[in-house]
C-alpha cells in the first residue's frame, strides 16, 4: 500500500509541474489522462501481488457435518393393501316352507351343530293330514292283505288285487310327501359354527326361502384384498404376507393362497386372498385387515436414506467426505420403500456418506465431521 500512495503522489507532482509549464489546457488534460491509465494498472497489478502474499487474510471455517459409511445391506420392497376378512362358512339359514314360527330352539351366540334343529313353524295342518291318512292307510293295509290272500287262493279277479295294491301304496307315496314337508317345517343349521344372527322372533311369519339364521363357523377364515393389474407378474401363490389388524394390536404372518386370474373391467384390480390360522379367534367377519406383500428383493445393495439424495435440473447427487473435502457424487436410484432408497450407480461399499449438513454443501467444500 506504501508503493500505491507513492506512486499516486507522484503523478500528482508530475501533473501540477505539467500544468505549469504547459499552459495548453487540453494537451494538459490528454497527459493527466494518460498517467491516470498508467497509475491504475499499476495498482491492480499491485493489488494482486499483495493478495497473493497477504498472511493476514482470514482463513474460510470448513462446515460441520454427520456422515454414516456405506455398508451392504438387503432392499426389500413391499406392497401394502387393504383388505377385509371373510368366510365361506358363513351361512344364511333360510326357511324352506311358509308359516308362523312356534319354537325357538337356539339364540344368538349358541353354539350349533349341523342338522341341528334351531326353529320349528306352525304344520298343524300338516300333522292333521298326515293322522288322517294314516287312517286310510291302515285301512287300505287290511284291504291289501285280504285281497291279496284271496288272490293267491285263486279267489277273485287280478283288477280287485291290483287296485288294492294301488291304493295302498298310492297312500303310502302320499304320506311320504307329507312327511316330508313336515320336515321342511324344521329349520336346521346347515354348518357347524356359531348362531351369530336371527333374523326372526317367535311368533313372526316366515315364507319359502326367508333368511331366519346367520351361521358362521370361526375357524375358516381368509382376508381377501385387490391388487392394481400393474402387480399382476409380481406376486404369486406362496408369497409371505404380513397381515395386520390396528384395531386388535395384532398381526400374524401368513402365505397367499389364491390369485385371481381374472381382472376386474371397472377397477383394473384382481383378487388375492390370504388364509387366517384357526387361533385367532379374536378376528370377525368383514373386519378391516392391512397387508404387506413383498414383490422385490435384492442383498448386498447400497440402500441410502432418500431425504440425502438431492436433484438438480440435470441429475441427481449426494454427497460424500473425502479427505475433509465434500464430493458431490451423481447416482442413479432405483425402487424406494419407507424412507430410503435402492442406489444401482454412482456410489461404492466404504464411502462415507454426508447425512447432515448436505443441503448447502458445494463440491471441493471443507467439512468437518
Amino acid at each position: 500500500m506504501k508503493n500505491i500512495n507513492k506512486i499516486i503522489v507522484a503523478s500528482t507532482v508530475l501533473a501540477l509541474a505539467c500544468s505549469k509549464e504547459n499552459p495548453d489546457k487540453k494537451a494538459q488534460l490528454e497527459g493527466l489522462i494518460k498517467q491516470q491509465s498508467e497509475i491504475a494498472a499499476q495498482i491492480k497489478t499491485l493489488q494482486a501481488e499483495i493478495a497473493l502474499t497477504d498472511t493476514t487474510k482470514k482463513e474460510v471455517k470448513s462446515k460441520m457435518v454427520a456422515i454414516t459409511a456405506i455398508e451392504p445391506q438387503t432392499f426389500s420392497h413391499f406392497i401394502e393393501i387393504q383388505g377385509k376378512v371373510e368366510t365361506d362358512r358363513n351361512v344364511i339359514v333360510s326357511a324352506e316352507s311358509g308359516g308362523v314360527i312356534t319354537k325357538m330352539y337356539a339364540k344368538e351366540g349358541d353354539k350349533v351343530r349341523k342338522g341341528q334343529v334351531l326353529a320349528e313353524i306352525d304344520a298343524i295342518l300338516l300333522r292333521k293330514g298326515i293322522d288322517e291318512l294314516n287312517t286310510q292307510l291302515e285301512l287300505a293295509n287290511v284291504l291289501f292283505e285280504k285281497q291279496e290272500k284271496l288272490w293267491k287262493e285263486n279267489i277273485g279277479t287280478e283288477v280287485q288285487y291290483l287296485q288294492a295294491k294301488t291304493g295302498k301304496e298310492a297312500l303310502e307315496a302320499k304320506k311320504a310327501s307329507l312327511n316330508e314337508q313336515l320336515k321342511k317345517a324344521k329349520i336346521v343349521a346347515s354348518i357347524d359354527g356359531y348362531l351369530d344372527v336371527s333374523y326372526k322372533k317367535l311368533g313372526e311369519m316366515v315364507g319359502p326361502g326367508m333368511p331366519v339364521f346367520q351361521v358362521i363357523n370361526f375357524t375358516e377364515y381368509k382376508v381377501t384384498g385387490e391388487l392394481a393389474e400393474s402387480y399382476i407378474g409380481n406376486v404369486n401363490v406362496g408369497d409371505e404376507v404380513l397381515v395386520s389388524f390396528p384395531d386388535l394390536k395384532k398381526e400374524f404372518k401368513s402365505k397367499i393362497a389364491v390369485v385371481g386370474s381374472a381382472i376386474n373391467n371397472v377397477n383394473r384390480t384382481f383378487k388375492i386372498e390370504i388364509n387366517v390360522p384357526p387361533s385367532n379367534a379374536t378376528i370377525k367377519p368383514n373386519m378391516i385387515a392391512y397387508l404387506k406383500i413383498k414383490d422385490f428383493s435384492k442383498s448386498n445393495a447400497i440402500v441410502v436414506p432418500i431425504n440425502t439424495i438431492q436433484s438438480s435440473r440435470d441429475d441427481r447427487y449426494v454427497y460424500v467426505a473425502e479427505a475433509n473435502k465434500a464430493v458431490r457424487k451423481t447416482v442413479l436410484a432405483a425402487e424406494t420403500y419407507g424412507n430410503v432408497i435402492l442406489i444401482t450407480k454412482g456410489l461404492q461399499i466404504g464411502e462415507k456418506l454426508i447425512t447432515t449438513g448436505y443441503s448447502d454443501l458445494a463440491d471441493g467444500q471443507n467439512i468437518t465431521y
